[in-house]
């Protein structure tokens, strides 16, 4: 009985000392003061799924600095290596383009991407596709993230 207590009140004093440290996100969107009035894409894969991360920026707060963007991604499967018979041993994934990002239709800045990552084949078809896709999904991940930087940085300056 002793020891339920003492779990309880762990468990509460747990509670009341996360709740007020003030945690919040660092690049939550209701901390930055921007937003993205349009962004265009090349229409490929990889650029829409970008602009879909990025749309979680859309507003109409008219007091935030207004940008638009223009993505121009390109993602390509490169064979690193093969063993004798020819077979790929491993593969690299490759995403790169440029961000063109204006303030007020003047070019503010260009972002230059290059993310790549190298991966081993396996046996596995389908879990190849899966890895793949995990992959694709946080090269873009990083890129989103390298962009709001660059976004937040320019604001600084």
């Amino acid at each position: 009985m002793i020891r339920l207590t003492k779990i309880i009140i762990f468990f509460f004093i747990s509670i009341f000392f996360l709740n007020s440290c003030g945690f919040e996100s660092i690049y939550s969107t209701k901390n930055t003061n921007f937003r993205f009035s349009e962004i265009i894409t090349n229409d490929k894969k990889t650029s829409l799924d970008l602009k879909k991360i990025l749309s979680n920026y859309y507003s109409n707060d008219l007091g935030k600095t207004e940008y638009s963007l223009v993505i121009k991604l390109n993602q390509n499967r490169i064979i690193k290596s093969k063993n004798k018979k020819g077979e790929a041993l491993v593969y690299s994934i490759l995403i790169d383009g440029e961000i063109s990002i204006f303030k007020n239709a003047e070019l503010e800045n260009t972002l230059n991407i290059n993310e790549f990552f190298d991966y081993q084949n396996t046996e596995n078809k389908f879990d190849l596709s899966e890895y793949e896709g995990n992959i694709k999904n946080n090269l873009i991940s990083n890129i989103a993230n390298d962009l709001i930087i660059k976004i937040i940085d320019l604001q600084n300056d």
